[in-house]
């Protein structure tokens, strides 16, 4: 169990059956706001500098996060509640509203770090900020075909995303405004939507700055602040941020992986002479990779993407909780809103057809793609993502190439060569039960593609924080706000991205920030080296855990094929991603062993 108890909420309806889940509740809850009626409304474990509670007529206001104080109470003061449920303000929250007519409304964020549950209960609909607490409180069993479909590759589809690994779990879509009746029945609406992209790159570079920095502020105001500085531009320009805001900072740079980065950290540290700087070793002061799998603390909500990281993360974590940390920032989301993404080339194509074919002819040299592949980037393919996603039903376990760059919506989803049959057909019923509901993120498959891939980014997120909570440090991932993401998107994705330049929108917004000679970086180290030596350094503890596999148990996976996989190098075309979700599964559904759950299903102790 984590060495911190994690904060989490439940949200109950204004009724009598809401009442009865409230009486099961109070002996875990430490907190609670009542609805205007007076029934429970909010149960949960949170800090008082999370929670604002205001009241606005007859309706009640909460908000839960990250957030500041004076743009949330100017808001409230210039929208009804119903509005404040579709602002987009700076920082990273949920917002609640009891509108004292019985009903109650509550969201997450845009994208997925902050996200919404729901369960039924005693006949009733409630909701709650973590999959694995409704889970307990209904006595859920795991759903296997989610299991499954989280070791899809290149990654797991946003409209997968939304099935919870636990039976009768249900994930609200981010972006979605979940409204709860007093007779306990839910509905959904959509509350946000992708900008429309009118902005140049430096019209859009100057909202980016402004977003940046009130997001970066939020986050000061929380204590003790500590900050990734890994040298490269993505961490480097919010420890620069934070350190303009006041924070009391300490940097944390990780030596050994990549020695370009350190020289470059160093050189970001020197602006920084009154804030604290610490570098730990990865060799002797963190678990390599792959790492104390067979024991190590997994986040419960779901399989960690980045297991291969989890126990150095939980070091770092460690560490820093160790010299009194509240938050630490991180630059996660850097990649996923500023590098190119190139299915951008498919819109841009359609509205700039010059444009397209300059970029796309870089592109094409830079990769040594093919004609017909580069080709395929551009053209026409399914007209629906539903369709698309329908058609990946029919190739799971085809052979994995990935050589080329994505055509139509995407890379095609693909088991790893170990997933069996019956995982496959079972990916194939969960797409088949979602079809109805399935559609693109926005017009045009580009502005798809750059939400999909924020989401995808924002989950792992969501995860990656939950290992940093277990030791008592709030994660703080800024680049993933909604109003940093809604700067990024008005920009016209032709200036937004380019094959000339690294990460141009992110350069011009941090110009001022960051020293030109920063700025002027075109390297990044590469680090796969280090986690194709953990698997070396660790690789009798992998097939230990091949000998009494949890997947195998429930029929997702051959232990032989993966066996004979770790026992040597990895074929070449096989993503390193494949062995980690898998791995990732594995000790996740081993983690849920120690606490069997009852209902329908499969029973997860039962090994």
């Amino acid at each position: 169990m984590p060495a911190v108890e994690a904060s989490w909420f439940v949200a109950l309806p204004d009724c009598p059956a809401g009442e009865r889940v409230a009486a099961n509740l109070r002996a875990r809850a430490r907190a609670e706001v009542a609805h205007p009626s007076g029934r429970a409304w909010l149960m949960g474990v949170w800090r008082t500098d999370e929670l604002l509670v205001l009241d606005a007529g007859r309706a009640r206001v909460v908000v839960c996060g990250v957030f500041r104080d004076a743009d949330v109470r100017a808001a409230s003061v210039s929208a009804r509640p119903a509005e404040l449920l579709r602002a987009v303000l700076p920082g990273s929250f949920h917002v609640a509203v009891s509108h004292g007519d019985g009903r109650m409304s509550l969201r997450g964020g845009a994208h997925g770090v902050r996200q919404v549950f729901t369960v039924s209960l005693g006949g009733v609909t409630v909701a709650g900020d973590r999959a694995d607490v409704l889970a307990r409180l209904a006595g859920a069993r795991v759903e296997p075909a989610a299991l499954a479909a989280r070791l899809l590759l290149p990654s797991l589809p946003q409209a997968l995303a939304d099935t919870t690994v636990w039976q009768g779990v249900r994930a609200v879509p981010p972006g979605r405004l979940l409204t709860l009746t007093p007779e306990g029945r839910a509905g959904e609406e959509r509350w946000w939507t992708p900008p429309a992209e009118e902005l140049s790159v430096r019209e859009g570079a100057r909202l980016l700055s402004t977003e940046l920095r009130r997001s970066v502020e939020a986050r000061a105001r929380l204590g003790p602040l500590t900050a990734d500085l890994s040298g490269g531009l993505d961490s480097t320009s919010l420890s620069l941020l934070a350190h303009r805001a006041g924070a009391r900072l300490t940097t944390v740079s990780v030596a050994g992986i990549g020695d370009e980065d350190m020289r470059w950290a160093t050189r970001a540290r020197s602006l920084m002479p009154d804030a604290t700087h610490l570098t730990l070793d990865a060799a002797g002061d963190l678990a390599p990779c792959y790492a104390e799998l067979a024991d190590a603390w997994t986040p419960p909500d779901e399989p960690f993407p980045e297991a291969r990281t989890q126990a150095r993360l939980r070091g770092v974590a460690r560490c820093l909780a160790g010299r009194g940390a509240c938050a630490h920032l991180a630059g996660l989301g850097g990649d996923e809103l500023f590098a190119p993404a190139h299915g951008y080339l498919h819109d841009l194509v359609r509205r700039e057809p010059l444009l397209a074919l300059r970029h796309l002819s870089a592109y094409r040299a830079h990769h040594r793609w093919r004609p017909r592949q580069a080709l395929g980037l551009i053209g026409g393919g399914p007209g629906r993502y539903a369709q698309w996603l329908a058609g990946q039903r029919q190739g799971l376990r085809a052979n994995i190439d990935y050589a080329g760059p994505p055509t139509s919506w995407g890379y095609p989803l693909r088991l790893p060569p170990w997933a069996t049959g019956t995982a496959a057909e079972l990916v194939c019923g969960l797409i088949e039960t979602r079809l109805p509901e399935i559609a693109a993120h926005a017009d045009g498959r580009g502005r798809h593609l750059a939400v999909e891939r924020v989401r995808a980014g924002a989950r792992n997120s969501r995860l990656y924080g939950r290992v940093f909570e277990a030791e008592g440090v709030r994660c703080q991932v800024p680049f993933f706000d909604d109003t940093v993401v809604d700067a990024c998107l008005r920009v016209r994705s032709g200036e937004r991205f380019s094959p000339w330049e690294y990460k141009p929108l992110l350069k011009e917004a941090v110009t001022g920030v960051l020293p030109p000679e920063l700025l002027a970086r075109r390297t990044k180290d590469e680090t796969s080296q280090d986690a194709h030596d953990g698997l070396r350094r660790h690789r009798r503890q992998l097939l230990g855990l091949c000998a009494d596999s949890a997947l195998a148990a429930l029929g997702l996976i051959d232990a032989e094929t993966l066996r004979a996989t770790l026992s040597g190098p990895l074929p070449p075309r096989l993503p390193l991603a494949a062995v980690t979700l898998t791995l990732g599964g594995e000790v996740w559904l081993r983690a849920q062993a120690g606490r069997p759950v009852t209902g329908g299903g499969v029973e997860c102790g039962a090994r």
